[in-house]
C-alpha cells in the first residue's frame, strides 16, 4: 500500500482529517502521525509535541497497513462514544 492508496482508503471511509496528519514534518497535536524519517518510516500518535506509542516500519507499505488499522479502529471508538 502506498501513502495515495492510504489517502483513498480513508476517504472511503469517510474518516476525518482531523483526526490524523500524514507526511507532516511538524507535530500536530493530538492526532495520528505517518512519517518517514531518514529512511524509516514512522507511525505515532502526537501529543503535546511529543511522539507517544511511537512504531518505526521499514516500508511505506507496511507502515500505511499499520496506520489504516490503527485509524480505522481509533476512529470506529470516537463513533461510540
Amino acid at each position: 500500500m502506498t501513502i495515495d492508496e492510504l489517502k483513498r482508503d480513508l476517504e472511503k471511509y469517510s474518516i476525518s482529517n482531523d483526526l490524523y496528519a500524514i507526511m507532516n514534518k511538524t507535530l500536530p497535536n493530538e492526532k495520528l502521525c505517518l512519517t518517514e524519517e531518514e529512511g524509516k518510516w514512522e507511525v505515532y500518535y502526537s501529543e503535546r509535541g511529543h511522539k507517544t506509542g511511537l512504531k518505526t516500519f521499514d516500508t511505506e507499505s507496511e507502515a500505511c497497513e499499520y496506520f489504516r488499522r490503527k485509524i480505522i479502529r481509533y476512529s470506529e471508538r470516537l463513533n461510540t462514544l
